[in-house]
């Protein structure tokens, strides 16, 4: 999924990370999963922002 994240050629100007629900998620592995994933997605929108 990262690698997908850092092959996106466009500006990303939203994204959304549905369906955690940390009562099922007894090990944090979806909660790390899900946090690093919100780090990446954030960096490419500043990577690839624009400047006015």
């Amino acid at each position: 999924m990262i690698d997908w994240v850092h092959a996106i050629g466009q500006p990303i100007v939203a994204a959304d990370i549905v369906e955690f629900n940390p009562r099922c998620d007894m090990s944090n592995m979806t909660e790390n999963v899900a946090a690093k994933l919100l780090k990446e997605i954030a960096g490419m929108m500043v990577k690839t922002e624009q400047p006015d």
